[in-house]
C-alpha cells in the first residue's frame, strides 16, 4: 500500500461547478503535495480572466500547470465526435510519473461527460490499485479500529487532501487518515449471511 503514499491520489474539479475555487484552496492548504493540472486544449475564458491560464498560474505558481498539449480534447468543440486525448501516451505517463496528488481541472460542470472522467478512468485502469476510493459510507479497518469513511464529505475532496475522514467506532484521536492506513472491511458474519 507504499504506492499510494507515494503517488498521492487523482481527482477532478470542473470550475463551471459552484464552489471550484474554494474547493481548491482548501484542498491545496490541506494537501502541501498537490498540483492542479489543467487539461483544457484552450486555457482561455473570454468571459472571465479569473479562469485563464496566466491567472490561474499568478494564483497557484508552482502549484498549477497546464497540460492540454497532452491532456486536451481534441474534440472539446465538435461534441457530436467521441473525447480523445491529444497525446493518451504521454499524457497518462507524465500523470504516474508526478508522484503527487494531482486535481485534473477543466471549465465542464458535469465529471461524467467531460474529458478528465476519460484521464481518470484510464489511469485507474492503467494502474489498478494506484488511485484510492474509498466510497463515503464505506466500513473501513485502521489502525485505529474498525469505522466508516465520513459520509458528508464527498469523494473528491477526500482524494484531491490525499486524506479520507473516518468515523470510528470507538473514540480515537485518529480521525484524517492516508489511504496507505486504511483497508475495506468486510464483516464475515454478514458475509456468511449474504451467500
Amino acid at each position: 500500500m507504499a504506492e499510494h503514499e507515494e503517488f498521492g491520489s487523482l481527482t477532478t474539479a470542473g470550475y463551471s461547478n459552484k464552489g471550484c475555487e474554494e474547493f481548491l484552496q482548501q484542498a491545496l492548504r490541506v494537501n502541501r503535495r498537490a498540483m492542479i493540472v489543467d487539461t483544457r486544449n484552450s486555457p482561455t475564458r473570454q468571459w472571465s480572466s479569473f479562469w485563464m491560464r496566466r491567472g490561474l498560474g499568478e494564483r497557484y505558481h508552482e502549484r498549477y500547470v497546464w497540460r492540454g498539449d497532452l491532456l486536451g480534447n481534441i474534440n472539446h468543440a465538435r461534441r457530436h465526435l467521441p473525447i480523445q486525448l491529444k497525446d493518451e501516451q504521454r499524457g497518462l505517463a507524465w500523470i504516474v510519473r508526478q508522484g503527487q496528488t494531482l486535481i485534473l481541472l477543466c471549465g465542464c460542470a458535469d465529471v461524467a461527460r467531460c474529458h478528465r472522467k476519460v484521464i481518470y478512468d484510464k489511469v485507474c485502469a492503467r494502474l489498478p490499485g494506484l488511485v484510492s476510493e474509498y466510497r463515503p459510507g464505506s466500513r473501513v479497518s485502521t489502525p485505529y479500529g474498525l469505522g466508516l469513511i465520513d459520509p458528508d464529505i464527498p469523494l473528491e475532496v477526500s482524494q484531491a487532501r490525499n486524506r479520507y475522514a473516518v468515523i470510528h467506532d470507538t473514540w480515537t484521536p485518529h480521525r484524517y487518515l492516508p489511504p496507505s492506513a486504511i483497508e475495506t472491511y468486510e464483516d464475515p458474519e454478514l458475509l456468511a449471511l449474504l451467500s
